[in-house]
C-alpha cells in the first residue's frame, strides 16, 4: 500500500508516465513467435573510447550475436515472467560458445545489467561491456597445464543477459519503479514472491530461468575442458551482475549453491557456476545473503576456491541511501522481516556483520596498472596455497584485506569486499580502470586454481600410460 501511495504522489506532481515497451530489442516477430535473425557473421568495428551517436549502434538490433576483430557479444532476453523471450535465441548463442569452446578454448564472460537498462544495442551498458571485453581480448590469456609454451590465446566472448529494467521512460517517475523491477529481478533470477512460488508448483508458472542458463554455460565449460587438446587453453567462465542485475545473480546462485537450503552443509563440496560470480554494487538487501553467511562458518579445504565475490563501494549512495529508503517501506509492512530489521533495510555490502574484506588503493597518485596476471602453473595440488585469495594480498597497485581484526579461512568460498571511492566512485562506476585493476587479476588466479586439479588428474594419466 505505502508503494502505491509514494507512486501516486510523483505521478500527480510529474504528470502522464511513458510506459516502456514490454518487448525484445534483439528479435523479430515471426508467425507470432519471437526469433533471432541468423548469424550473418559480419564484423563490427568498436569506435574509440568516446560517445558514439545511437544510430551507429542500430544494425546490431538485427542480430543477437555480435561479432568484433578480438571478441564476441551474445545478447539473451528474458521476460518480466522469468522466461526467455526466445529459447532459440539462447540456442544460438550458446552453439557459437560452445563451438569457441571446443576448438581453442575460450573466455566468456557473463555480464547482467541492473536497473534503468535494457539489451538496446546502444544502451550504455552494453556499449561498456563492448570495451571492457575489448580490453581483455587485448591481454595474453588462455592457460594450459604446461607454461613451457606461449598459449594461443582465447577468444573473449560476453553474453549479456537483457531485460527491462525500466518499465518507465519518464524522471523522475522512474524511481518508482524500484519495487517492481527489483521483483521481476528477483524472479528472473529464480526468487519467487510466495503466490508465484505455489503457481510454479502448480505448473501454472515457469521458474525463473537465469539459473538454467549459467548451467548450461557452466557445462559447456566443463564438457570442453574434460576433452581439452594438448594444443589447446583451458576455456573459463565468470558471471558478473550490477545493481538489480546482482540481485538477479545472487537469487540464481542462491538456487545453485543453497539449492533452497538455509546454509551449506558444512563437509560437502560447495557448488559453483563456472570459475566465480560476483555481484557489483548488488542492490539485494542483506537477508538474501544470509545462507551464504552462515556458511562460513565450515571449515573448507585447500582446494578451494572463491564461488561468489561481492565488490560494493563507500561511494554508492544509491544502495546506501535511495535503496535503504525504499526498503523501509517494504519492511514496515512485511511482519516477518522485522526481527532483522538491519538486514532487510541494508544491501550486502552496506550490512557491516556480513563484509569480510577492504580493497583500497594505498598510493592514491598511482596510476591503474591492467595487465594480465601470469604465474607459474604447476599440476601439483600442493601449490593451491599459492591461491589463498581470501588472504591479504595486492592486486596491481590495489590492496585486499581481511576485515579489522577478522582471520578467515583463507579458502572461503564467499566474500564481501568493501571497497573505497577511488576503486568505485558511485553506484554506476563499476566498468573504471582500477575496477579491472583488481578483477583481472583476481579472477585469473580463481581460475588457475580451478584448474589445477584437472592438471593433477592428466598428469597422473600421462604417469600411468592412459594418455596418448
Amino acid at each position: 500500500m505505502m508503494r502505491k501511495i509514494a507512486t501516486l504522489v510523483l505521478w500527480s506532481t510529474f504528470g502522464a508516465c511513458t510506459i516502456v515497451p514490454n518487448a525484445p530489442h534483439r528479435l523479430q516477430l515471426d508467425n507470432g513467435s519471437w526469433r533471432p535473425w541468423p548469424d550473418s557473421r559480419e564484423t563490427f568495428t568498436l569506435p574509440d573510447k568516446g560517445p558514439v551517436d545511437n544510430a551507429y549502434w542500430a544494425p546490431l538490433a538485427r542480430t543477437s550475436l555480435e561479432h568484433f576483430d578480438t571478441f564476441d557479444v551474445g545478447v539473451i532476453e528474458f521476460k518480466d515472467s522469468g522466461e526467455l523471450w526466445s529459447p532459440a535465441q539462447r540456442d544460438l548463442v550458446l552453439s557459437h560458445v560452445k563451438r569457441l569452446a571446443e576448438h581453442g578454448g575460450a573466455t566468456i564472460v557473463v555480464f547482467i545489467h541492473g536497473w534503468h537498462h535494457s539489451a538496446a544495442p546502444a544502451d550504455g551498458n552494453i556499449v561498456s561491456f563492448r570495451r571492457i571485453l575489448k580490453t581483455l581480448s587485448a591481454q595474453d590469456i588462455g592457460m594450459r597445464c604446461q607454461d613451457d609454451d606461449r598459449p594461443k590465446p582465447n577468444r573473449v566472448v560476453g553474453i549479456y543477459v537483457g531485460w527491462r529494467g525500466e518499465s518507465i521512460g519518464n524522471e523522475p517517475l522512474n524511481l518508482t519503479t524500484i519495487w517492481q523491477r527489483k521483483k521481476v529481478a528477483q524472479r528472473i533470477g529464480g526468487w519467487p514472491q510466495r503466490a508465484e512460488a505455489e503457481r510454479i508448483q502448480q505448473g501454472k508458472q515457469q521458474e525463473g530461468q537465469l539459473a538454467d542458463l549459467l548451467k548450461r554455460l557452466d557445462k559447456i565449460q566443463k564438457d570442453a575442458n574434460a576433452s581439452l587438446q594438448n594444443e589447446n587453453t583451458f576455456t573459463s567462465l565468470i558471471a558478473v551482475g550490477h545493481s538489480l542485475g546482482g540481485a538477479m545473480l545472487l537469487s540464481a546462485m542462491d538456487r545453485i549453491v543453497l539449492e533452497g537450503k538455509d546454509e551449506l552443509t558444512c563437509g560437502e563440496a560447495v557448488p559453483r557456476i563456472g570459475d566465480l560470480a560476483i555481484l557489483l554494487n548488488p542492490a539485494a538487501e542483506a537477508l538474501r545473503y544470509k545462507g551464504f553467511n552462515r556458511s562460513l562458518n565450515c571449515q573448507f579445504t585447500a582446494e578451494q576456491a572463491p564461488v561468489l565475490l561481492t565488490l560494493s563501494s563507500r561511494g554508492d549512495t544509491a544502495n546506501r541511501a535511495a535503496f535503504t529508503f525504499s526498503r523501509i517501506l517494504a519492511t514496515l509492512v512485511i511482519p516477518p522481516y522485522w526481527p532483522d530489521f538491519p538486514s532487510s533495510l541494508f544491501t550486502v555490502g552496506f550490512r557491516r556483520t556480513m563484509r569480510t574484506h577492504e580493497l583500497s588503493v594505498p598510493d592514491e597518485n598511482s596510476k591503474p596498472e591492467i595487465t594480465y596476471y601470469r604465474s607459474d602453473l604447476s599440476p601439483s595440488m600442493t601449490d593451491v596455497k599459492r591461491f589463498d585469495m581470501a588472504a591479504a594480498g595486492r592486486y596491481g597497485t590495489t590492496r585486499l584485506k581481511p576485515k579489522g581484526n577478522r582471520h578467515p579461512n583463507a579458502t572461503e568460498p564467499f566474500m564481501v569486499v568493501y571497497a573505497t571511492r577511488d576503486i568505485i566512485r558511485d553506484h554506476n562506476d563499476i566498468f573504471s580502470d582500477r575496477v579491472v585493476e583488481f578483477l583481472l587479476p583476481f579472477v585469473t588466479s580463481v581460475e588457475r586454481k580451478n584448474i589445477l586439479h584437472l592438471c593433477s588428474q592428466r598428469q597422473d594419466k600421462e604417469a600411468s600410460g592412459g594418455a596418448k
